[in-house]
This record gives structure tokens, C-alpha cells and sequence, in this order.
């Protein structure tokens, strides 16, 4: 039994009722960060001064005195700073307890590693100036940013959790929005300009530009898609084509004559007054 337990992937360790190791594999010592020779014979609150303030003393306790069994994970921050996180399973045996340790130490990193990646991703939609909308692979909407709320003037309790048509499709655009939206869901992505509505009833021009997320296997995951009001620059455009219109009416309707010129001086256009000259 002791051969088997020696060549075990999980540390496997046996600690008497005076908290001294009776036995310990190798995988144990290296999980302990100490030379399993050093720790055989030797008591934990020796070879761990302060052991018994840490949240796994705790549960050993809980095992060694009351015989409850325990089952955590756990970090524990050994002498010279190093932090390393564990899963034990704590059983109470008649010679004290057995205890099986699995060091979980990459996955909880790459776990950190994961959340911290998803708080940026959170954090940098909600900072987003254009609108941003999350549905999840059927089609619901599942998390609008602030500025798509702010641009329709629904809150997220209205578009959330919920399937087309949105609050902020106007009926009458209801075709090409569909169209737009199936085509998304097939995975055709592009850019769509559509028409949207505010909460208010009015209508207002949008850019969207949805892409598709997808796992490893290629299988949907969500559909994302920024939403661009385009408000300004459709008023801007109208403006600009109101200002050409009018100084082209005064160029074409002035009885002072207006002539342009090329880079050589050449006479390049004229109205019809100068034309009379």
C-alpha cells in the first residue's frame, strides 16, 4: 500500500493526534514546498511556524479533534512569501488523519487570469462611447452597455432577457431590421444601416456592426455588435447639402457675375451673369 501511495499524483499524507508526520510521498513534500525526509518524524507546527493561525489549520482541526471529515480549497503563504492555493480532502483515520492535497495553484492563476480578462472586457463596454449588445447564441439579449441605454432611452431592465423584436425597433422598420438580425444569426456579419426608435417615439439612424463569437470547436458562443448613432452626422450631411444649395443658388441666380479659376489661371467655370459681361 505504501508503494502505491508513494507513486500517487496527489499528495498523500498521514499526521498524528500530536500533529506529527507519520507518513508523506513525495508529491506531499513537493505540495509543502520540504524535503519529505525533513518532514517525516517531525511535528507541522515545527516545520510551519504559525501554521496554526492559517485557515487550513483550521480545517485540520476540525478533522483531528471533532473527527469531521473536510473537503476545501485553500491558498496558504509559506515563509518566504510564495503563495500556492490547494484542494485537500481531510479524513480522520484511528492514528489522527489522512490527508489527500491536489495543488490547484495553476488553475486558480489561470482562473485569475480569466476574470481579470473578463472584468477589462466589462469594464471597457461600459466606458464605450457607440452602443454594444450581448445575445447569447438563441438570440436573447443579455447585457446592452450604457451607451446603447442611453442612446434608446431603455433602461436594461426593458431590452434585457428578452427575444426580438426590441423596444427599440420601430415597426415600421421591422423588415430590414429582421433581415439584418437573421443574417447575423446565420453568421453573415457585415454593417447594416438601419433605422432605430427611442424610448420617446423617435426615430433615429444607426450603423450596426455585429460579429460573431465563437469557441474552440467553431460553435457559437454569442453574438456581439456595436450600434452607431449616426444622429450628427446625418445632420451634418443635411446641413452641408442645404449650404451647397444655397451658394449655388446665389452663384446661378446673382446678377454679379462669379468666375473661378484653375491652379494656371485659366478661367475653369462661370454663372450666367458673368457670362453676360
Amino acid at each position: 500500500m505504501t508503494k502505491t501511495l508513494d507513486n500517487l499524483l496527489e499528495g498523500c499524507m498521514l499526521i498524528g493526534f500530536d500533529w506529527t508526520y507519520l507518513y508523506v510521498n513525495e508529491a506531499a513534500a513537493r505540495h509543502g514546498l520540504q524535503d519529505r525526509d525533513k518532514l517525516l518524524g517531525r511535528a507541522m507546527l515545527e516545520m510551519y511556524p504559525g501554521v496554526e493561525q492559517s485557515d487550513v489549520f483550521r480545517h485540520y482541526r476540525l478533522a483531528m479533534e471533532d473527527r469531521i471529515p473536510q473537503h476545501f480549497e485553500t491558498s496558504f503563504t509559506f515563509a518566504d512569501g510564495t503563495v500556492n492555493w490547494y484542494e485537500l480532502a481531510v479524513e480522520p483515520v484511528p492514528e489522527g488523519v489522512f490527508i489527500l492535497s491536489l495543488d490547484i495553484t495553476q488553475r486558480k492563476q489561470s482562473e485569475e487570469a480569466l476574470e481579470t480578462a473578463r472584468e477589462f472586457a466589462e469594464n471597457l463596454i461600459e466606458a464605450m462611447l457607440d452602443g454594444f449588445s450581448v445575445l447569447d447564441k438563441d438570440g436573447r439579449s443579455v447585457n446592452p452597455n450604457p451607451a446603447l441605454c442611453l442612446m434608446t432611452g431603455f433602461s436594461r431592465g426593458e431590452p434585457i432577457d428578452r427575444y426580438p423584436p426590441f423596444p427599440y425597433w420601430p415597426p415600421e422598420e421591422d423588415e430590414p431590421i429582421r433581415a439584418a438580425f437573421e443574417k447575423t444569426m446565420k453568421g453573415e456579419v457585415g454593417h447594416f444601416e438601419l433605422t432605430y426608435m427611442r424610448k420617446n417615439g423617435e426615430r433615429f439612424p444607426v450603423v450596426v456592426s455585429p460579429s460573431v463569437m465563437r469557441d474552440q470547436h467553431g460553435n457559437i458562443l454569442n453574438y456581439i455588435a456595436t450600434v452607431k448613432d449616426m444622429s450628427r452626422e446625418h445632420e451634418a450631411l443635411d446641413a452641408l447639402e442645404r449650404s451647397e444649395s444655397w451658394l449655388r443658388s446665389i452663384y446661378e441666380n446673382t446678377n454679379t457675375g462669379i468666375a473661378s479659376t484653375d491652379s494656371s489661371g485659366r478661367v475653369s467655370g462661370f454663372n450666367e451673369a458673368f457670362r453676360s459681361m
